[in-house]
Order: structure tokens, then sequence, then C-alpha cells
């Protein structure tokens, strides 16, 4: 039989690249602190403004040349949420960020957030900053942000906003902050960009919150 793998002894790599979903994976290292992570796990820097995701070697990572990517030995991850719930266990930190995965239902809702985040927010998010970063006022296409924005507020905040208390308490999948916050926090960071959290208070309040936990702003500033 094969020896078992110590997964605690096998060093990892997380690649990123700064201003994108990987800063994600970064926002959890700097909850969980130094101490838990430094000697399992080191960051490469990929560079996508200078192409270097579309590099031979990063491709042979990552075909889609997107970060994050995760490597480890010869076990590749990629998808921010991915890495996130395999770095919880890893490190065995899983229940301080994250449900128990005996609590069957709570840990579904929490795994619900993660895919509405991929599956909704950052499909409707992402075009719209990417488009409106990278094309001059007079040439941005008023037609298809506008169409972003109505799928945002008429898909997108109405769950949010029923998954959070009144009032500014709570996070997105209970009492206690999670990872959960961290993705969708992410994305709507991108939606504060944009300007278009403004009159949705109760949503714009819990953003505001979570974006001002210490690890936060360590990553974003």
């Amino acid at each position: 039989a094969k020896p078992r793998l110590n997964i605690m002894s096998s060093k990892g790599v997380l690649y990123h690249s700064p201003r994108s979903r990987s800063t994600r994976v970064l926002w959890l290292l700097e909850e969980l602190g130094d101490k838990v992570w430094q000697d399992h796990l080191s960051i490469k820097i990929i560079h996508v403004s200078k192409g270097e995701n579309r590099s031979k070697e990063y491709l042979s990572i990552s075909p889609s040349g997107k970060v994050p990517a995760y490597v480890e030995g010869d076990f590749v991850l990629t998808e921010s949420g991915a890495i996130i719930n395999y770095l919880l266990k890893k490190f065995g930190c899983e229940e301080k960020l994250a449900p128990s995965s005996n609590n069957l239902r709570q840990r579904a809702k929490y795994e619900q957030w993660l895919l509405f985040t991929v599956g909704h927010l950052d499909p409707t998010l992402v075009p719209a900053l990417n488009h409106v970063h990278h094309t001059p006022r007079e040439n941005q296409d008023k037609v298809m942000l506008a169409h972003k924005r109505r799928e945002f507020e008429e898909i997108c905040l109405p769950a949010i906003d029923r998954a959070l208390p009144e009032f500014g308490s709570g996070y997105i999948n209970g009492d206690t902050f999670s990872a959960a916050d961290i993705v969708v926090a992410y994305s709507l960071r991108m939606a504060k960009v944009l300007g278009w959290l403004e009159g949705h208070k109760n949503v714009l309040n819990y953003f505001t919150r979570v974006a001002s936990r210490p690890a936060y702003l360590k990553v974003f500033y």
C-alpha cells in the first residue's frame, strides 16, 4: 500500500494577481493569521497586465489563464472558493470560518453563497467593472452596463438583502463571519466601485461592516 501523504507537510504555492479574485484567498489568509499558513504556503505574483498569465508555464497550471491557482506537488486547484475551502481544511481551521460538515443544512447554505457568487454576482459585475475601467467614458456601452445593473438589482441584490438581518447586523450565512462573507463581499466591492450599492441601505451597511475588518483593510489598502 502507498504511504499516506501528509498534507500539512506539503508546501503549496498560491498564484495571485493584484486586483483579481485571488485577493479573496489573500483575505482568507489574513483572517487566519501568518502563524497558521506561513510555513506551509508561498505566494507567487502573476502580472496579468504583462501577460504572465498567458505564459507557457502558467497555462500548464491553469489552462484558462485565470487566477488564482493553487499548486501542491502534482495537485492543482483553481477557483477561489474551492481554494478557500481546501485551505481551511488543510490548516485545520474549517470551523473557524465555515460551518462544520456535520451541520448539513448550514453547510449547504454556506456553499450556496459560494456558488451564487460564481453563478450570479461575478458574471454580472466583472464584465461591467472591466468595461468601465478599460473603456473611455464616451465609448462605454451604456446598453450593456444598464443591462448588467438591472441584472444585479433584480436578481442579485434581493437574494442578498433577504439573507441579511435588517439594521446592519449579522452576516450572509448567519450571526458569524465566515469565508462566504469573504467571497460575497469581494464581489460587492465591485458593485460599490460601480456605484450600484447606492440606495440599498441594508446591503451597503453589510458591506461597510465587513470591509472594516482589519484583514480586509490590510489586503485592499
